[in-house]
């Protein structure tokens, strides 16, 4: 059994427990954005302890971001309203982590430069929200090659893609993605997490860019 993603293997012990209780998938997206939220508020913070608070709060949005998913197959939940609900929470919850941290290392550092930074990966977080809105078509070419668990399952991660731009994007958004909150914790714990913004400022134009390039070999 692969290790990765840990995310994936944490959400899915606590799915055996919310399957037990009168929960529906919507709600634990609900849920899920409110501890995102409060990550971000958190991270909107120069106290370090606060910080790595945020941080266990973007760890439990993460996990319950999966568990909504992993229910409404489970349960034969699964609905458009419900995808799309999924994805908005995703963006606002990225864009504005982004953002605060930003804004953060602004006030750490009173460097713009960081502020900036964040700007970008807001703005990155934006555009592959709007692709994967208006082109779900392609999203789901793109994703089937390792999205192809059974319907009442938790999915999985399995073989990597032969195509070179597809393993790209599943490095991007299935590897990198799937386990971002473990890197936000680890870089939290030891006060480096202003390393998240150069890279993330590429990172988040790298997919979108890989989106409209899929054809290529």
């Amino acid at each position: 059994m692969p290790m990765f993603p840990i995310t994936s293997k944490i959400s899915s012990r606590l799915t055996q427990i919310l399957l037990k209780m009168p929960i529906t998938p919507n709600q634990i997206t609900s849920l899920a954005l409110l501890f995102g939220l409060l990550s971000c508020g958190f991270f909107y913070s120069q106290d370090h302890i606060l910080n790595i608070l945020g941080a266990i709060l973007f760890l439990v949005y993460y996990i319950l971001d999966n568990c909504d998913g992993e229910i409404a197959r489970y349960r034969d939940l699964c609905s458009n309203f419900g995808k799309n609900f999924d994805t908005f929470v995703d963006w606002i919850v990225h864009s504005l982590f982004f953002l605060a941290l930003g804004l953060q290392s602004l006030s750490n550092t009173n460097q713009e430069l960081w502020l900036w930074l964040g700007l970008v990966c807001s703005i990155g977080c934006t555009i592959n929200y709007f692709c994967t809105s208006f082109y779900p078509t392609k999203l789901n070419k793109l994703s089937a090659p390792f999205e192809n668990a059974p319907d009442n399952q938790p999915k999985q991660i399995y073989d990597i893609p032969s195509n070179r731009v597809q393993r790209l994007i599943f490095i991007f958004r299935q590897l990198f993605r799937a386990d971002f909150c473990i890197i936000v914790l680890v870089l939290s714990l030891i006060d480096f997490e202003w390393l998240l913004l150069p890279v993330a400022a590429i990172g988040t134009q790298v997919y979108w860019i890989l989106f409209f390039f899929e054809d290529s070999n």
